[in-house]
């Protein structure tokens, strides 16, 4: 699959009844079809295509975009035609030298949860065997509960949640210097096709030639280009010439106090508490016997951690294969 950066390039033919109250004369006699008709450069024909017909894109190729690649490193590019206005810019064929910014990480975050396991100790602390369960329901809130009252107990023993996977934004500073030898540009936009269908069967419709562009497929990674687009050019595009990302957290926690009470309205409190995702179950003694009636939790806190950054030097490249 296409990574999220390269979505500008994920794009696929669709083809678009130019009008449906004209039948196309090719889908009724389609080996009288030679050609798509004049519209499209082409001799005359019976073909409705306003663009220009090409060959399809086969397999895990993306059509179409337009390439313009220029003969020195500081050629102007032209503007990006209306029916593809959308620029990005890079490098053809030779890779470029890429001085990449400073790749950094902001402090963790996650969402924590409350402790889901609570339990009532026939003994005093650390607890012991003989422990009668006395959770919340799983879509406890922290507010006072009264499930699963206990009639007698020396300790409570508060597990706490499992810490949620924890992440770190990349953060990068300044723009990265770029300097190759073949500046490039890729027109991507909407619509990618052009009304109607070819006079040859096996063609589609795409947008009409223009000058100074190339029309072309593309794959990412360095690929042989497949029958009928013959033209191969490698392009560095400069958004995915550098990358900054983040490793796992490191030294973050969620932790949350726990108050058991006698009776079942939490107005009477027996002892607290503190259960953290980087300690061992929590307890707290209690006096002997003592019976359990309901439980409250303070809101989990995150403590963030921190992150190690990497940068990414070697950027991913792409093949267009296009028409002579």
């Amino acid at each position: 699959m296409i990574p999220h950066s390269m979505r500008p390039f994920s794009l696929l033919f669709v083809l678009v009844c130019a009008s449906c109250g004209n039948p196309d004369p090719c889908v009724e006699d389609p080996a009288n079809c030679q050609d798509a008709g004049k519209d499209s450069g082409g001799p005359d024909g019976p073909g409705s295509c306003t663009g220009v017909c090409v060959p399809p894109a086969p397999g895990k190729w993306l059509a179409t975009s337009l390439l313009w690649i220029g003969d020195t490193p500081n050629a102007a590019p032209p503007t990006c035609p209306d029916v593809m206005p959308a620029p990005f810019p890079g490098f053809a064929d030779t890779p470029p030298t890429v001085e990449c910014p400073v790749c950094s990480c902001s402090p963790s975050s996650a969402q924590c949860l409350l402790p889901a396991q609570l339990s009532a100790n026939p003994d005093a602390c650390p607890g012991g065997p003989g422990a009668q369960e006395f959770s919340a329901p799983p879509t406890w809130d922290g507010t006072c509960n009264a499930t699963n009252p206990v009639s007698s107990a020396d300790s409570l023993t508060v597990a706490p949640s499992p810490l949620p996977g924890g992440y770190c934004d990349p953060v990068v500073t300044g723009p990265p210097k770029i300097q190759g030898l073949m500046p490039a540009v890729e027109c991507e936009g909407t619509p990618h096709v052009a009304p109607g269908t070819c006079g040859d069967q096996s063609m589609v419709c795409a947008f009409p030639k223009t000058e100074g562009f190339l029309t072309c497929i593309v794959q990412l990674g360095d690929q042989e280009c497949p029958d009928g687009w013959p033209t191969k050019h490698r392009v560095f595009p400069n958004s995915q010439a550098c990358g900054c990302q983040c490793s796992s957290p490191v030294g973050d926690s969620c932790s949350a106090t726990v108050t058991v009470y006698k009776d079942g309205a939490c107005s009477q409190p027996l002892g607290s508490v503190m259960a953290s995702s980087d300690q061992p179950k929590g307890c707290v003694d209690v006096p002997h016997g003592s019976a359990f009636g309901s439980k409250f939790s303070t809101p989990p806190v995150y403590k963030a951690g921190t992150c190690t950054p990497t940068t990414l030097t070697e950027g991913a490249h792409l093949t267009f294969c296009c028409l002579p």
